[in-house]
């Protein structure tokens, strides 16, 4: 098993570093490895209550969830119906 980094909720202001399973691209997608993530006020929010309520209304559970979105990275694998133009 094929494992990267990620970053999520570890409890109410904490944050944790951990491995999790590599996913392999369906054939629409495209695999990236991040150089740069942003964040945002709703990761923040995650961060302070301790991550993200899970069928909150049912009464359920916090759950860890990763933060950052607006990556920017390389594409390092392509599903099998992907296309890509070159430049060049």
């Amino acid at each position: 098993m094929a494992t990267m980094k990620s970053v999520r909720t570890d409890g109410v202001g904490k944050i944790d570093v951990v491995d999790v399973e590599r996913p392999g691209p369906g054939p629409k997608d495209v695999l990236m490895k991040v150089r740069a993530c942003g964040i945002c006020g709703t990761d923040v929010t995650f961060l302070h209550i301790g991550g993200i309520p899970a069928r909150a209304h049912l009464g359920g559970d916090l759950v860890p969830v990763a933060l950052g979105h607006e990556p920017a990275g390389e594409i390092v694998e392509v599903g099998r119906s992907v296309w890509a133009r070159r430049s060049g």
